[in-house]
């Protein structure tokens, strides 16, 4: 009985080579930001979510700007038509509210919303510089820290720009809102009988209008200070915690469990990059260093072989390591 010659196997054919995409680096440790879109578009997981939320958020802003513009304009138009302040009756707390936002409003919503729409530029820019890191290199030629460093810049200036526009916004308000008061009480005491009566009311009103206006501006100047040094502590925790140098074997933990484990390559003023065990790239900001228990185990090398050989040494490097 004969055997059929087996069959030779085909050769398989070579799958088409699939195009090459783009990955996008892995969010870094730490990311959190004091500026509130960079954290809202980290929270999208890829680029192109967080490319078509700031269309959404951009498109959201210029139709308010739009809209809210033409309608401070014709409330503004109406307003003119009546007289600008109560003549007389009782005073209409909502209704003098009202009518005082409409200037500070219509003069600084367009300075507000072009300012949002350049923040979140900026934003933007920064997560695509996070999420695709050698095409941001190729981009900025080899430069590509500092122009990152500039960026983040940028974008913090720009947020408060949007914290100052507040505070003056809300100043121009209350002292919108003092006048109107101040000519409602004015108009109620006033009399046309008694011209003696009448100075005496404007030699009170005037010093009051004055300390008022005092006490508004003392009031925006603190909060602007706030909200400054609110802005730029980060920047400064940035600057001033640095708990280890450059070549140093480091473990970094939170609560008992490890978070990284490497060497450190380089210190940025804002920033320290290291290298992890399996040979990746990590990026810490350095204000949030404070946040994990540090074990540095080049210095601690380095203490237990000065103890062995020098042990008053020793305690002196202990004291410089504290």
């Amino acid at each position: 009985m004969c055997r059929k010659p087996a069959a030779k196997p085909r050769p398989r054919k070579r799958a088409a080579p699939s195009r090459a995409v783009p990955i996008e680096a892995p969010d870094a440790l730490f990311h959190l930001s004091c500026v509130p879109l960079v954290n809202e578009l980290m929270q999208q997981h890829t680029l192109a979510a967080a490319t078509q939320h700031s269309v959404f958020l951009a498109a959201v802003a210029v139709a308010v700007g739009v809209l809210g513009t033409l309608t401070l304009r014709a409330a503004a138009h109406a307003q003119s038509r009546h007289a600008s302040g109560p003549v007389g009756g009782g005073f209409n707390v909502l209704a003098t509210a009202a009518a005082s936002a409409l200037q500070p409003c219509q003069a600084l919503l367009p300075f507000g919303c072009g300012t949002y729409l350049l923040t979140l530029a900026a934003s933007l820019a920064q997560i695509a510089a996070m999420r695709r890191p050698q095409a941001f290199a190729a981009l900025c030629c080899g430069r590509s820290d500092v122009v990152f460093a500039m960026l983040k810049g940028a974008t913090h200036v720009l947020q408060g720009t949007l914290n100052l526009l507040a505070i003056v916004l809300a100043a121009w308000w209350l002292i919108e809102f003092k006048n109107r008061a101040l000519r409602w009480f004015a108009t109620c005491i006033l009399s046309d009988d008694c011209d003696e009566n009448d100075a005496s009311v404007f030699s009170f009103l005037h010093p009051l209008g004055s300390f008022l206006n005092l006490v508004i501006a003392v009031t925006v100047g603190g909060a602007a200070l706030v909200a400054y040094g609110l802005d730029h502590k980060r920047c400064v925790f940035d600057c001033t915690a640095r708990p280890y140098n450059s070549g140093d074997e480091v473990h970094l933990s939170f609560d008992g469990d490890a978070v990284v484990h490497g060497t450190v390559l380089q210190v940025e003023p804002l920033r320290t990059i290291m290298q992890s065990e399996d040979g990746g790239l990590v990026y810490v900001n350095n204000s949030d260093v404070a946040r994990f228990a540090i074990k540095n185990m080049t210095q601690g090398r380095a203490l237990a072989a000065l103890k062995v050989s020098h042990p008053p040494a020793a305690e002196a490097a202990a004291e410089l390591l504290e």
